[in-house]
């Protein structure tokens, strides 16, 4: 069986007796698919998540709570600390800020929001806008399925290089 075929199957399936999973053969896919000339990179190259639709979709839950999470500590970090504002602009001249603990712990609680969802191979593209891309591979390539808030359900896909103004219904 081709990897191609493979890819078509959602999980288990008769004709996939290894029960290779979805990610395991859009991996299987891409590194079969590196040139000949760099393979270097065939054993250096990092595990990248690629979903299924199904599985991008199992996150979008989470999604619609955390992203307005996200959005509202951005702004807070933007505009909730003028005096760290302020120490920003005497820095050179050894500025502090009364702020600076609260400011720490709002930017360290983002961080940790972001990197929960970068950690599962999400690909968050605009925290304002409420961007997430969802590695994926469709007719054989690499493309992101695309969410934004506040869509119920992920119903757009584009090329890498596309972003989001070339978004096309799945």
């Amino acid at each position: 069986m081709n990897i191609l075929s493979m890819m078509l199957l959602p999980g288990r399936n008769i004709d996939n007796p290894e029960n290779i999973t979805y990610n395991q053969r859009c991996q299987e896919f891409v590194s079969t698919n590196l040139p000949a000339n760099f393979p270097e990179y065939k054993n250096k190259m990092p595990e990248k998540k690629y979903f299924s639709l199904e599985e991008a979709n199992s996150i979008v839950p989470k999604l619609l709570k955390k992203v307005p999470e996200m959005q509202g500590l951005t702004e807070k970090l933007q505009k909730g600390f003028p005096d760290v504002e302020k120490a920003r602009k005497k820095a050179q001249q050894n500025g502090g800020s009364v702020e600076g603990g609260q400011y720490l712990e709002t930017a360290l609680s983002l961080n940790n929001l972001i990197k929960e969802f970068e950690s599962k191979g999400c690909i968050l593209k605009g925290i304002s806008e409420g961007l997430v891309d969802f590695p994926s591979i469709r007719d054989g390539r690499e493309v992101y399925l695309c969410w934004k808030a506040p869509e119920e359900r992920i119903e757009y896909w584009h090329d890498i290089d596309a972003g989001f103004a070339g978004r096309r219904k799945i």
